[in-house]
């Protein structure tokens, strides 16, 4: 797990030496490299952000998944696993979409300009990524597998510095976004492939996917909005109390889609962070 959260660090670290140097010797200025460095470093706090949401939610898995497997019950451990990778995808997609539509607002909110809005949203893309990461090695630690975290964390550490070298002389500073999410992509291959070695899950249906797919748009229609507000895209105070409303609104519209659809059982909320909190909230709005 520790290994796991501490991937993107890891890839800071990669890109504080790389990005600079590698945007200098392509041609770029030295104050513009600069500059391109710390806009690209704005999505680190954010992506954080969501990592600790999920975070929050992985720690449920371990022991949940380790008693079942002491007590040898092979059928709700596969239970157990199709419903952590299933609430896993809903909720990084959830949070990870969020993130990017409300990306220019944000961005003006918190620093005053639009500067690489399509930089922030490749970069905190690779939230979804990491959440399935993170769900996938919790579950492979509920397993007493220790290896494997640190087998494809170390690979995409790997692939993250290779592609770096190919992709930020070429694309610039969005190439480093890429390669933050390609590595991350492999490092949850290899870890779904040491996972199938363990226990034969099963992978969300199609209409699942459907249904998850209209509640997040649901959810990220008001975030949408708020881009083309003028009084809210010129005034940074403004923006920030009508980003909040707009989130706790998308948040609701998410949470009574998937109720209604049955995306998120009551039994999935529950395990979520505040879930408890969370139903009763929305009992006392069906009165």
């Amino acid at each position: 797990m520790i290994i796991t959260s501490a991937l993107l660090i890891w890839f800071q670290m990669a890109d504080a030496f790389q990005i600079f140097r590698l945007l200098v010797a392509s041609g770029i200025e030295t104050d513009q490299a600069k500059i391109l460095k710390g806009v690209y470093d704005r999505g680190q706090p954010l992506i954080q952000l969501g990592v600790v949401v999920v975070t929050s939610f992985s720690l449920s898995i371990i022991p949940m998944i380790s008693k079942a497997r002491i007590q040898r019950e092979r059928v709700k451990l596969q239970r157990l696993v199709s419903f952590f990778m299933r609430t896993g995808i809903a909720l990084g997609l959830a949070i990870t979409v969020a993130l990017v539509v409300m990306m220019p607002t944000l961005n003006y909110t918190l620093f005053a300009d639009y500067e690489g809005v399509d930089v922030l949203q490749v970069f905190v893309a690779g939230l979804f990524l990491l959440t399935l990461l993170v769900i996938i090695t919790s579950v492979l630690q509920g397993f007493n597998s220790m290896k494997a975290p640190a087998i494809a964390a170390v690979c995409g550490i790997i692939i993250k510095v290779m592609l770096n070298g190919v992709w930020l002389p070429e694309h610039g500073i969005i190439g480093s976004a890429w390669a933050t999410n390609s590595a991350l992509l492999a490092s949850v291959l290899i870890s779904v492939v040491i996972l199938k070695q363990s226990i034969n899950f099963e992978w969300p249906s199609w209409q699942f996917l459907i249904k998850l797919s209209f509640s997040v748009a649901l959810m990220a229609a008001p975030l949408i909005i708020i881009n083309y507000l003028p009084f809210v895209t010129n005034h940074r105070i403004v923006g920030l109390v009508v980003l909040i409303i707009a989130s706790l609104i998308g948040a609701l519209l998410f949470l009574f889609s998937a109720s209604y659809l049955r995306v998120i059982t009551r039994q999935d909320i529950v395990m979520l962070p505040m879930g408890r909190s969370v139903i009763k909230l929305i009992k006392k709005m069906k009165r």
